[in-house]
């Protein structure tokens, strides 16, 4: 087969496409005629290729196991992360496949094994590696989502002496402390310094606005995520959180259903894919 080379940079441009156009049920579709989880899909099982290992890419093979998790099959995205991680075909991911585990464990809200999971990546990084203190914003994150404020404290105060106090990981921890304690306008102020940081961060923009409805603040809410729907329609179209939250805000003002419409017609329909759950927008 001398041409495999090509035929794998063509599966891969047909896969990476669908999986950015969010088409996840074709995708799977694609990866099941492409059997991409195959031991026999070697170089080593092909002749004159002059190479060895894996001929299915790294990133395919980890998208593989990436699309159940996007469509919250999260048993499913586990089981194949784990058989990519003891399959030894990628010696050098072990740690992007295991981010990916704590991901879903996250998400499953396994906190405890997610935690775990994060702390044997963190430490097998060098102390050097900037990932590492991203790493462990998410173990003081978990922490946090479990109510252990002091762990979490501990841990994120430890990234402070490592980044500074005018990183961006500084005020989005120190923020998430605030929200957890009740604290709006001091998250409030630590998500605006992040603007000031990358003025363009949409999530920092919907996590004010949220912050603005916890507040009582509706009108001031609802202007924010209208402005995000204007100037981000496909990173809003798909968020399913983001959408959640636009309807909230919607249910508590006149005209809800007219909005919603007009959100599913000009917004949701068009930019997202077919994985949207249609429960977001709470009709």
């Amino acid at each position: 087969m001398d041409n495999v080379d090509i035929i794998i940079k063509l599966w891969e441009a047909r896969l990476v496409a669908l999986f950015k156009l969010g088409e996840y049920d074709a995708l799977e579709y694609e990866f099941k005629n492409l059997q991409v989880n195959r031991d026999s899909l070697t170089f080593e099982n092909f002749k004159n290729t002059g190479q060895t290992g894996p001929i299915i890419p790294f990133q395919i093979s980890i998208m593989y196991c990436r699309v159940p998790l996007l469509k919250q099959n999260y048993t499913e995205a586990i089981e194949r992360l784990y058989a990519l991680f003891y399959s030894l075909k990628y010696k050098d991911k072990s740690c992007e496949i295991l981010i990916q585990i704590g991901t879903a464990l996250t998400k499953m809200e396994d906190y405890f094994l997610a935690t775990q999971v994060f702390k044997c990546v963190s430490e097998s990084m060098d102390d050097t590696d900037p990932q590492k203190l991203e790493i462990d914003s998410i173990r003081g994150r978990i922490f946090l989502q479990l109510g252990d404020l002091e762990t979490a404290s501990l841990i994120f105060e430890e990234i402070s002496r490592k980044s500074g106090n005018n990183s961006r990981l500084f005020h989005i921890n120190n923020a998430l402390q605030s929200i957890f304690n009740g604290n709006w306008e001091d998250a409030i102020l630590d998500f605006s310094k992040i603007l000031q940081l990358s003025p363009n961060d949409w999530l920092i923009e919907n996590n004010i606005a949220i912050l603005e409805l916890y507040k009582g603040h509706v009108s001031d809410a609802l202007a924010r995520l209208d402005e995000l729907l204007v100037k981000y329609p496909k990173e809003m179209a798909t968020s399913s959180e983001a959408i959640f939250n636009l309807s909230t805000v919607y249910d508590l003002v006149d005209q809800s259903l007219e909005r919603k419409k007009s959100l599913l017609a000009n917004v949701i329909s068009p930019f997202s894919g077919d994985d949207f759950q249609i429960n977001s927008l709470k009709l």
